[in-house]
């Protein structure tokens, strides 16, 4: 993962960083899951686990971070 916006040290998981450049590329919970198939619902526990290390910002803001 890129060092910017602190990312590099917040130690994602593999799939946490897959689901985090997934969603940089525009695409939705339904798509990402679709992509890596696993459920939306798995998603959404790995999205609230970055939510959580990114101190809990909008999606937007690290999307584009």
């Amino acid at each position: 993962m890129s060092s910017r916006c602190g990312i590099a040290s917040l130690n994602f998981t593999k799939k946490e960083q897959e689901i985090l450049l997934l969603m940089r590329s525009g695409l939705n919970n339904t798509e990402i899951a679709e992509r890596i198939s696993i459920s939306v619902s798995t998603i959404r526990l790995h999205n609230s686990a970055i939510d959580r290390k990114f101190g809990a910002l909008k999606r937007a803001d690290f999307v584009h971070c």
